[in-house]
């Protein structure tokens, strides 16, 4: 996987609030940011539909979509529109008096995968979008296990080395239908400095396979955002 920048918005600080011109699109509280979704989803381009309460934000540009329901502290990341998982958010997103609907900034990289930086006296979001080359998985293999590796560079995804593993780009490898506790989850196994801008991660994930049939799902994702996700199915032989 490789990566290019695709979006980046900013806001400018005005004491505890941000703004875009006049109009307000953050506020700080408790000593955290709470910016405006439809602020962030204008400028990294999400169509933005509601239904029984229930408000959708998908990409216009890649298969990732969450939907959130204000008041509540439970996110439902999408892929090509079908429910992917539950995700749990640090506070539950609020609509306010001037009508904004607001999202913690920690969420906002739970759920857009949006890197937050303060740059002089604004506050910026930028958004990768990623290239992925298809996995070439073989249909049959003579083992009880499979093997799944990924490489992924990027430049603005960088950590320290020593910072929690939850922190980094994570990959799932599970079985369609089984209970999500089965689910291998990995992060990366280490971080190696490509150039003084960019770095390398890479995950390898191992996962039991049963006699005959395997319906397969790989999963990356930063935060809560799917980057990429494919189902596929392997033969056990024997």
């Amino acid at each position: 996987m490789s990566f290019f920048t695709l979006y980046y918005n900013s806001a400018k600080i005005d004491g505890d609030e941000l703004k875009v011109q006049d109009r307000r699109v953050g506020y700080m509280r408790d000593n955290a940011w709470y910016v405006s979704i439809p602020f962030l989803s204008e400028g990294f381009r999400y169509d933005q539909s509601e239904s029984g309460g229930l408000i959708t934000y998908q990409s216009s540009r890649f298969s990732y979509g969450f939907r959130i329901q204000p008041g509540s502290q439970q996110a439902i990341t999408l892929w090509n529109g079908k429910e992917v998982r539950q995700v749990n958010l640090t506070a539950a997103p609020q609509i306010l008096s001037d009508g904004e609907l607001y999202l913690n900034e920690a969420d906002v990289r739970t759920l857009f995968g949006s890197l937050i930086a303060k740059v002089d006296t604004s506050l910026t979001f930028t958004l990768q979008a990623y290239n992925v080359t298809a996995l070439v998985i073989p249909t049959s293999i003579n083992s009880d296990q499979m093997e799944l590796n990924v490489s992924f560079r990027d430049s603005i995804q960088q950590i320290p080395v020593d910072a929690s593993p939850e922190l980094r780009p994570k990959l799932t490898l599970e079985e369609l239908g089984a209970p999500p506790t089965e689910a291998v989850q990995t992060f990366s196994k280490w971080v190696a400095p490509l150039q003084w801008d960019m770095a390398l991660f890479q995950y390898s994930a191992v996962k039991s396979l049963k006699v005959g049939p395997n319906q397969l799902r790989a999963r990356l994702e930063i935060g809560g955002r799917i980057l990429w996700q494919q189902d596929f199915a392997v033969q056990r032989t024997k």
